[in-house]
């Protein structure tokens, strides 16, 4: 139970410290290549504001969900078990609904 604990706290961790790297890179390539929000009459801020942390935020996501897919087939392969085992039947399908929203 202790593992499955710190794994989550690392986890967490990982996914929290490459959000906060992958929004400094986003938003340093932002102001270099002009990518901001600028102030206007419609708008609240009086400096022009990088666009673009919602990649890293995506990107800061993903990441952790893909190594944690792959971690979780070489858990799951034969190899590792040392049975036939496979898959879940519902696994395809559970991911299979995320695709529009990511790809949209």
């Amino acid at each position: 139970m202790k593992h499955i604990i710190f794994a989550g706290i690392a986890l967490f961790a990982f996914t929290f410290y490459l959000s906060l790297l992958l929004t400094r890179l986003v938003r340093g390539a932002a102001l270099r290549k002009g990518m901001v929000d600028k102030p206007n009459a419609n708008k609240l801020h009086k400096d022009p504001v990088p666009l673009g942390g919602g990649i890293a935020i995506f990107f800061a996501t993903f990441i952790p969900l893909g190594l944690g897919l792959l971690f979780a087939w070489l858990a799951f392969s034969p190899e590792a078990t040392g049975e036939n085992s496979q898959w879940p039947e519902w696994l395809p399908l559970s991911l299979a609904q995320h695709l529009p929203g990511v790809l949209a």
